[in-house]
């Protein structure tokens, strides 16, 4: 075997010996964040929050990298699934929690023609008849939320919309601005709340759904050993070229950037203070 095979053997097998290593670390509980805990944050109002970590049952210290909003037991309130990069990979939080709050839930339906069908991108905006107020043209929106296609790093919350309502047992509409921007109220007046509703695009309707709880039964798993696979890792053979970059000094003379091999190029404006710090680091 020639010297060059000899060496990408032993570069495999070393990449080897790291991946499995990685994946025992990761299945033992170790940190790469030095076992620092999750925070919560309590919204007191007025731009306060005071820390709930220790209460509210959340500040594990795994190497946490995501969270998933979900009503997964179908019961009027929100549950989590918490997604870590270090074993326990995955945790799930029900929230068991007894109040005489109210909710709603919404389901959104685009057209798939000026908006993706899953409508991410809408905000939708919920009115509560007691906020009416004759003074103003429209009423003062209650809860505004908007739908998104992920929480942060490798996690997504549920496609359901899901608005506290506390005490309030009663709204008048939804107004709803589709990802292509055009915007549709939902008269909301004598539904009742504490369900689950599905709108769709240009209807102008409210369509209710099902209201029975879901029995929930999970059973902890062993996270499985990650296997090596040669698939797992695709190095680029060729480098992929840059573009050509036609750069000007001050004084209008052409600048020659890169000759062919990587370069860095750092964009700034005069009025920015952090790159004026930048460029001084740079100097330096």
């Amino acid at each position: 075997m020639s010297h060059t095979g000899e060496s990408r053997r032993e570069q495999k097998e070393n990449y080897k010996s790291a991946h499995d290593h990685l994946s025992d670390m990761m299945r033992q509980g170790r940190s790469f964040s030095g076992h620092e805990r999750n925070c919560c944050f309590l919204n007191l109002g007025k731009e306060y929050f005071a820390t709930a970590s220790a209460i509210s049952g959340l500040d594990f210290p795994d190497d946490g990298r995501g969270i998933s909003l979900v009503d997964w037991d179908q019961d009027g309130d929100l549950d989590l699934w918490m997604i870590n990069r270090t074993s326990p990979r995955i945790r799930f939080f029900r929230n068991e929690i007894r109040t005489a709050n109210h909710f709603l839930s919404i389901r959104l339906e685009g057209d798939g023609l000026t908006s993706n069908r899953d409508a991410i991108g809408a905000r939708v905006e919920l009115f509560s008849e007691d906020m009416s107020d004759p003074a103003l043209p429209i009423p003062i929106p209650r809860s505004v939320k908007s739908l998104r296609s992920g929480e942060g790093f490798l996690a997504q919350s549920s496609k359901w919309l899901h608005f506290g309502l506390g005490d309030k047992n009663r709204i008048s509409q939804l107004v709803v601005r589709w990802p292509g921007g055009k915007m549709e109220s939902f008269d909301f007046t004598g539904l009742a709340v504490d369900r689950p509703y599905r709108l769709v695009q240009g209807s102008g309707l409210v369509h209710s759904r099902g209201t029975e709880p879901r029995k929930v039964s999970l059973t902890p798993t062993v996270q499985p050993k990650q296997q090596f696979s040669n698939a797992a890792r695709i190095p680029l053979v060729t480098l992929v070229p840059g573009p050509r970059l036609d750069v000007h000094s001050s004084d209008g003379a052409r600048v020659t950037v890169g000759n062919g091999e990587p370069v860095l190029v750092t964009l700034w404006a005069s009025w920015c203070p952090s790159c004026v710090q930048e460029l001084k680091e740079l100097g330096r």
